[in-house]
């Protein structure tokens, strides 16, 4: 076996443990602050991508495992094309009109969503975990999926699944299942 493969199975051995630690310190940390700019997931995808979460050996599935409450926000991605934007919050939602019985129609037919910069990702597969929309407004995770669903397709991801937040052994389940490709 070879040295990067034994690391990538120690890695995978690890992970459940790894997942609940971070998550907590994640968490913990963003609640310290106080001021938090938020992570600038779209940029993220736009720039450094291919460069942190793909890589062309044959021999592994590239996974990127994003944690997020589904509002995609960072204090300097504000940018909008038309009815596309880097950002996504729940005043934008209500602005919108997304908070109404015909919103799919609406978001659709208006071609809402994110702006789509790239169209190469079909060697990423994409996990989304955590969505969590604002306790005011947990419709808001229709929206948010929606947005999530349209985006990873014109990127063309090769798989993603999009989670709400759920119990520690829920999210295990479901990121076993992933990484395993639904066995």
């Amino acid at each position: 076996m070879t040295y990067l493969k034994v690391q990538k199975e120690q890695i995978f051995d690890n992970l459940s443990s790894n997942f609940r630690k971070n998550l907590e310190s994640i968490y913990s940390k963003t609640i310290e602050t106080k001021n938090y700019p938020g992570s600038d997931i779209w940029l993220f995808f736009k720039n450094d991508v291919s460069d942190y979460a793909i890589t062309n050996n044959k021999e592994y599935r590239n996974i990127l495992v994003i944690l997020t409450d589904g509002y995609l926000f960072h204090e300097d991605s504000n940018d909008k094309e038309g009815n596309r934007s880097m950002s996504l919050l729940p005043k934008n939602i209500k602005a919108n009109g997304f908070r109404s019985n015909n919103w799919r129609e609406k978001f659709e037919e208006g071609n809402y969503g994110y702006i789509s910069t790239r169209d190469d990702l079909q060697n990423l597969n994409v996990l989304v975990l955590e969505i969590n929309p604002s306790s005011q407004d947990k419709d808001d995770e229709d929206v948010i999926k929606a947005y999530l669903k349209k985006w990873f397709n014109e990127m063309n991801v090769n798989k993603f699944e999009l989670y709400n937040t759920d119990l520690p052994q829920y999210t295990k389940t479901r990121i076993d299942k992933f990484i395993n490709n639904g066995k």
